[in-house]
């Protein structure tokens, strides 16, 4: 049996529940996926350059290695909402929608686990996400006249952010699916 557990910060109190989504997973598989969402988590929460974090890229890997699409999409997630609970960012869906499209593009590409296609896709998913969270901050907000200039300054304004976005992508992406080859010469199972 697999638990989960709910930190309520507003009550003080941890709440451990059963996930059934787990019942059919291996060992190896269940430390891939809480490694997952722990290295997500401690790269948002540890000192780190705006936007140099690991959750595009866990994102991504998620979508193109784990049999369980749901996890796929519940792994990012959590480590979104666990920061998010420790940081004291609120929820934004914007940037929820933009791992889970990041997530829908590691799935497309799952059978393609070639260099050219995850670096693009990395690529790819840095450069929509850059564009959907900046398009909830010109909407969202007084700080840009509400018309195309107003969107375009926005844009502009975040630019430096999305280099840094970038950069952790390639960086952790490189990370993951270097570990995750060495790991599947070690660990045969993972790769099927």
């Amino acid at each position: 049996s697999i638990f989960f557990f709910k930190i309520d910060l507003k009550n003080r109190k941890i709440i451990a529940y059963f996930c059934p989504m787990f019942k059919n997973q291996n060992t190896l598989s269940i430390i891939t996926i809480a490694s997952l969402i722990l290295v997500g988590a401690f790269s948002r929460v540890l000192p780190h350059p705006p936007n140099f974090t690991a959750v595009g890229a866990i994102a991504l890997f998620a979508g193109m290695h784990l049999r369980d699409k749901r996890l796929s999409f519940l792994i990012p997630i959590t480590s979104m909402v666990i920061t998010d609970l420790i940081i004291g960012f609120g929820f934004d869906p914007y940037v929820y929608v933009s791992f889970a499209i990041i997530v829908a593009l590691g799935i497309l590409i799952q059978h393609n686990k070639k260099l050219f296609p995850i670096l693009a896709t990395s690529i790819a998913g840095s450069i929509l996400f850059f564009m959907i969270t900046n398009f909830s901050v010109f909407i969202g907000s007084n700080m840009y006249p509400q018309n195309f200039q107003g969107l375009i300054a926005c844009y502009v304004a975040g630019i430096p952010f999305s280099y840094n976005n970038l950069l952790a992508d390639l960086f952790y992406n490189s990370v993951f699916f270097f570990a995750w080859i060495m790991a599947s010469k070690k660990y045969p199972q993972l790769a099927s």
